[in-house]
C-alpha cells in the first residue's frame, strides 16, 4: 500500500488534474466499498475457496489493477480502482485466517508480530522506493507494485504447497464441511 499511497495524489494530478479533494474522496470511497465488502462477502469468500485461494486470487486482481492504474483514461482508472478496492477486501483480512491456519496455537502471537513487523517495514521502505521509480517514470512504480502482488501470490501458493501433508487448514476444514 506505501507504493500507492506514496504516489497515488501525483498520479491523479497528471493523469487527470485532479486536487487532494478527489484523492480524500477516493480514499474514502474506496475505504467504504471495501469494508462492506469484507463484512459481507469476505466469509462466504474464505468459506467457499479457503483463505489461501482467497489471498491468491486477490492478490493477482491487486497486480492487475496496479497494471491499469497509471492509464490516462478515467474509464481504465475507475476499472484500477474496482480492482484495488476488490484486492483490499480479499486479502487484507486473510492475513489473521492465514496466521491461524498456518502456525499452531503455541506460535501464534509470534507469527502475528512477525507479520505486523513486516508490514511495518514495508509500509516505511515502499514510499521510498515507489517515489524514486515514480520520478523516473511512472507507469516502473505500478509496474513495480503489480510484480509485488504477482510475487505474493505465488508465494501464497508455494507456502500453501509445503504445507504439513494431512493436515487441513481450518479455512479448508470449514469449506469441506460447507459442501
Amino acid at each position: 500500500l506505501g507504493f500507492l499511497f506514496a504516489t497515488y495524489a501525483f498520479l491523479i494530478k497528471d493523469n487527470f488534474g485532479w486536487s487532494d479533494k478527489h484523492f480524500g474522496m477516493v480514499l474514502f470511497v474506496t475505504g467504504i466499498v471495501s469494508a462492506f465488502l469484507q463484512l459481507l462477502a469476505f466469509p462466504r469468500v474464505v468459506s467457499r475457496w479457503s483463505a489461501t485461494w482467497t489471498f491468491v486470487v486477490g492478490s493477482l486482481v491487486g497486480a492487475i489493477s496496479f497494471l491499469l492504474m497509471p492509464e490516462a483514461t478515467l474509464w481504465v482508472h475507475v476499472l484500477a480502482l474496482v480492482c484495488f478496492t476488490l484486492k483490499g477486501s480479499m486479502t487484507e483480512p486473510c492475513f489473521p485466517v492465514l496466521i491461524g491456519d498456518f502456525a499452531d496455537a503455541r506460535h501464534q502471537g509470534f507469527a502475528n508480530g512477525v507479520t505486523a513487523s513486516c508490514r511495518a517495514l514495508g509500509t516505511m521502505i515502499s514510499p521510498f522506493i515507489a517515489g524514486s521509480l515514480y520520478e523516473r517514470n511512472k507507469r516502473w512504480a505500478y509496474y513495480t507494485g503489480a510484480a509485488m502482488f504477482l510475487c505474493s501470490a505465488i508465494g501464497a501458493l508455494l507456502i500453501s504447497y509445503c504445507q504439513k501433508p494431512g493436515k487441513l487448514s481450518e479455512s479448508e476444514r470449514l469449506c469441506a464441511e460447507s459442501r
